[in-house]
């Protein structure tokens, strides 16, 4: 019960707490907030090969959808939108890495 009563007497004081207390609040919400460098980096998404050898459908994954499948393990995974087959990789990436994505 003292506190009140303290903070009552002291108005700048109080008002100095409260601003630095906004100053700490505004800090931590900009940090957490940044976008992050895949969207900087690739700003209309990635683009995917079907393995497919009768397909090799090229299409573009928005960088939402490949973070959902970065950070939750339950998320569906990519399907090609032409064929159906989930046996995708990124463009550019080499055999090995395809045949290991199998």
């Amino acid at each position: 019960m003292e506190l009140p009563a303290y903070l009552v007497e002291n108005k700048k004081r109080s008002a100095l707490i409260g601003v630095v207390a906004l100053l700490c609040i505004f800090a931590i919400w900009g940090l957490l907030s940044r976008s992050s460098s895949d969207k900087i980096e690739h700003p209309d998404g990635y683009t995917f090969v079907c393995q497919n050898p009768s397909c090799r459908n090229q299409f573009k994954v928005s960088s939402a959808r490949i973070e959902e499948l970065r950070t939750k393990p339950s998320a569906p995974p990519l399907h090609c939108p032409k064929c159906g087959q989930t046996n995708v990789v990124q463009a550019g990436a080499s055999d090995r890495r395809a045949a290991g994505a199998r």
